[in-house]
């Protein structure tokens, strides 16, 4: 595994830490997400995006993703 794949793996699981340490689930009508910590939580989607960001680049550039 290239370095680079796994630097943008290690963010995405951050963003996904922080995500699951904000989540709050509201039980009306079924059920729907909400965040204790809305910064916080749009600070974790972030982190998920570059990190999927950096890891579809650099498969892409490997060749691994033709």
């Amino acid at each position: 595994m290239d370095n680079t794949i796994l630097i943008g793996a290690i963010i995405m699981g951050v963003g996904l830490i922080i995500q699951a340490v904000t989540a709050r689930w509201s039980w009306k009508l079924g059920g729907y997400y909400k965040s204790s910590n809305k910064p916080l939580s749009f600070f974790g989607w972030c982190l998920i995006i570059v990190g999927v960001i950096i890891v579809v680049l650099k498969a892409k550039a490997n060749g691994q993703l033709d």
